[in-house]
């Protein structure tokens, strides 16, 4: 949980709500930095899926 923005300057803390962030690292020999996923269409993919399921 958090409550900082998207700055990377100093005082953003306590100027947002607090929220969750959410997302995949993948280590990888392709990039010497952090590579991360998005992780909202497995999410979309999972909660369809189990809709699905369950008006069956």
């Amino acid at each position: 949980m958090g409550n900082t923005g998207y700055s990377k300057a100093e005082g953003t803390k306590g100027n947002f709500e607090v929220h969750l962030h959410m997302g995949i690292e993948v280590e990888t020999s392709l990039t010497k930095n952090e590579l991360w996923i998005n992780p909202y269409p497995f999410l979309s993919l999972i909660e369809n899926s189990q809709k699905n399921s369950s008006e069956k």
